[in-house]
């Protein structure tokens, strides 16, 4: 006998609200819609039914519900969806929070930024300016964070330093997520910008955070990229082994050699 998900459990249970017309209220609707958030992968058309559902019989939503329904979005890299849950929170009378604002900015780090980087970057720093501004939600460090994730997907160096240096001016400090964040930046750039990525490991250093695995991780994957400074690349590598993490770049270099052997084989 087939073992049901807790998802397939809580479908079913509505289906049988449904036949016995009990109407669910938005405590069961946002209890369904955070069991969505929570599934390993998320069904974007079971979301929208649950958001008819909660339109067609009128149900008012409450943080938790919306927060949980723009976590689903953001998760699938749908912007649109996630910019009209924004919208239906505000006509529903509900006031976003840091956390709403931040999957908001998620769901276009979750993109590919292939059609439209410059609007997409674009309107991640819009939407940071206007938690300051309009909305009166003070950014946290995972704001920015999410931001300069979303840079690395465009590739743009520029903004991703106009996010730590927003951050600097707030008096957030970035953590080692934040700083490796950064570094995916440059190392993304062709040619790798090594140069900047030298400056980031020593502001870690400065701000009293030591790289680790994903900063030498990084670093590694520039070991076989073209045109790339073997000075600045040489000066990383010794900073990382200041920290006894020359081993994992050893063993990415052995990684990706075993990856290009098995393509030739």
């Amino acid at each position: 006998m087939a073992v049901l998900s807790n998802l397939d459990g809580a479908d079913i249970l509505m289906k049988k609200m449904e036949r016995e017309r009990i109407h669910p209220d938005i405590r069961t609707l946002g209890t369904l819609m955070d069991l969505h958030a929570k599934s390993k992968f998320v069904e974007i058309p079971h979301v929208q039914k649950i958001l008819r559902y909660k339109e067609r019989k009128n149900v008012r939503g409450n943080l938790v519900f919306w927060n949980c329904a723009l976590h689903c979005a953001a998760r699938a890299g749908n912007t649109p969806l996630a910019e009209r849950i924004v919208k239906e929170m505000f006509q529903d009378g509900i006031w976003p929070d840091v956390k709403t604002y931040n999957s908001l900015i998620n769901a276009y780090a979750k993109t590919s930024m292939v059609q439209s980087p410059k609007s997409d970057i674009g309107r991640v720093m819009e939407i940071l300016s206007l938690m300051k501004t309009k909305y009166e939600t003070r950014p946290n460090v995972i704001s920015y964070t999410v931001a300069i994730s979303a840079c690395a997907k465009a590739g743009d160096v520029k903004t991703a330093q106009i996010c730590l240096q927003e951050m600097e001016e707030m008096g957030l400090k970035p953590d080692a997520k934040a700083f490796n964040t950064f570094l995916d930046v440059c190392a993304r750039q062709e040619p790798p910008n090594t140069a900047e990525m030298i400056k980031i490991m020593i502001m870690m250093e400065n701000s009293g955070i030591s790289p680790d695995y994903v900063t030498a991780s990084i670093v590694a994957k520039l070991l076989d990229a073209e045109h790339c400074d073997e000075r600045d690349l040489g000066e990383m590598r010794g900073m990382l082994e200041a920290y006894g993490l020359e081993l994992v770049i050893a063993d990415n270099i052995e990684n990706n050699r075993n990856k290009t052997n098995n393509k030739l084989e």
